[in-house]
């Protein structure tokens, strides 16, 4: 394997997905051609960031209240040492260049209560003993419409058009012009929180002539591909002649949990900014295409020659489908693209890496989309003006940093390490980097629209279920319009 070349591919992949971030709406910007080749020149020739040169915090500390994993600080626990040293380094750097101090104060047990608890605490009794909130959006985002966050739109040295910030991402989260959410490759669960679907090499080897990813190139992945593909993996190895463990099967799903993932990759619109600016529900208004995904979503979920993990709380189903996949059992499998140096790391037999399937080919592109444990920062009303200003510059300095330095080494790891297998699953990192998911009504996940598909929805007719919901979607856009609005 040519490790130069494909490092150079993935390193091309950072630039651009760091590039994606002037536009709102449907996350499909255009970038001027130069942006990634002056991009790498400025990244090889310093420091990169957008910080005055001669800034001096004069040892102020920066107050930093993480839930859990979700720190400036933490790299995983399968990350290579390399990549925890230079995260090191570059907080160690951080601190000495802008002569400040990073303090950490991690939310105990479960963020999604407990870190609310704090945020409200502080804000309501007007402390400001936090100027930095490290958390994710599955549990962060409820406090804009809670009104504990700053707006960021005009906070002093962040540049979202900049290539270290996911500035699609972030517009997708704006309104009216506001932003109140960062995001970038501060610590990696940035990048390694992408969905993917995997392909096993071997057992796709076993049944088709075509190279795995020529699909992909040609446009042709698609929802129908993947069950046309997965029926004729099936095989009933014990002979029983009932669908049963230890047979080989196409695809596997956790009844509807994290299907709105897919639904996402599918062009599915929940939320998106309309002309004015103003979200719309797209998937009311017009339920088409939320209408054709779930008939084929539920073909899926229905078919006997599909692995069906039945949802459990207490079971990490995911990891459940990842173990039957390593064993050969699985042909396909949707999973973040972080368990490549992790769960998948000892994996024997060879995969692929491919994006979430289109819904048919009129879909023009692949789109990327991230967990919703994706890394996002934000800073609460009650943090001083030389806190919050200290905050955004540490910021500043350590997705710059990130974005030159550490991010390409922890691929480059990933590369030299086999974790990533082959040429074109770099590609299909490369091209998902360029159409990444914009979209207020799944980014904001207190529209409701991720639970509506996980339990709402009961059966094939889901048309019936959005008519249902429609009244609730309403009021429930309404009264995020009018929070951020300041109502």
């Amino acid at each position: 394997m040519k490790f130069i070349k494909l490092t150079c591919l993935i390193l091309a992949a950072i630039l651009l997905f760091g590039s994606c971030g002037g536009g709102g709406g449907d996350g499909e910007t255009d970038i001027p051609a130069e942006t990634s080749e002056t991009a790498a020149a400025e990244t090889t020739a310093g420091r990169a960031d957008n910080l005055p040169r001669d800034l001096d915090f004069g040892g102020r500390t920066v107050k930093c209240y993480a839930a859990g994993k979700y720190s400036i600080g933490y790299t995983a626990e399968d990350s290579a040492d390399i990549i925890s040293d230079l995260i090191y380094r570059r907080n160690a750097e951080a601190e000495e260049t802008l002569n400040l101090k990073i303090e950490m104060e991690y939310c105990p047990s479960e963020p999604w209560n407990n870190m609310s608890e704090r945020i409200k605490t502080a804000v309501m009794a007007g402390e400001d003993d936090i100027d930095l909130i490290c958390g994710s959006n599955w549990y962060t985002t409820k406090f804009v419409f809670n009104g504990w966050v700053r707006d960021l739109s005009g906070a002093p040295y962040i540049d979202i058009t900049r290539d270290w910030w996911a500035g699609g991402y972030i517009n997708g989260m704006s309104y009216a012009g506001h932003y109140y959410y960062l995001a970038g490759p501060i610590e990696l669960g940035y990048l390694s929180g992408m969905i993917c679907f995997y392909a096993n090499t071997k057992l796709w080897e076993g049944l088709y002539e075509e190279n795995v990813h020529a699909m992909v190139r040609d446009g042709s992945w698609t929802l129908d591909k993947l069950i046309s593909l997965g029926e004729g993996a099936y095989a009933d190895l014990n002979g029983d002649g009932v669908p049963n463990d230890g047979d080989v099967y196409g695809f596997a799903v956790a009844t509807d949990f994290e299907c709105e993932y897919i639904a996402y990759g599918c062009g599915v619109r929940v939320a998106p900014f309309d002309d004015s600016g103003t979200p719309q529900l797209a998937f009311i208004e017009d339920p088409a295409q939320l209408i054709s995904f779930w008939d084929k979503w539920y073909k899926i979920k229905t078919n006997p020659n599909f692995v069906n993990i039945i949802w459990n709380p207490e079971t990490d189903t995911n990891y459940a489908a990842i173990e039957i996949f390593k064993r050969d059992e699985l042909l396909f499998m949707k999973s973040p693209l972080g368990i490549i140096t992790s769960l998948l790391r000892d994996m024997e037999s060879e995969y692929a890496i491919l994006p979430i399937p289109k819904l048919d080919e009129s879909q023009k592109d692949y789109i990327a989309v991230m967990t919703d444990g994706n890394p996002i920062y934000s800073s609460p009303i009650t943090a001083s003006d030389a806190g919050f200003e200290a905050a955004m510059a540490l910021l500043e300095f350590c997705a710059a940093k990130s974005y030159a330095e550490i991010t390409p080494a922890y691929l480059e790891d990933a590369l030299k390490n086999k974790y990533i297998r082959d040429l074109e699953s770099v590609e299909t990192i490369n091209m998902l980097t360029v159409h990444p998911l914009s979209d207020f009504g799944a980014l904001y996940l207190d529209l409701g629209f991720y639970s509506f598909l996980r339990y709402d929805v009961k059966d094939e007719n889901i048309a019936s279920a959005i008519e249902k919901k429609a009244k609730t979607f309403a009021k429930n856009l309404e009264k995020m319009l009018v929070a951020l609005e300041g109502g």
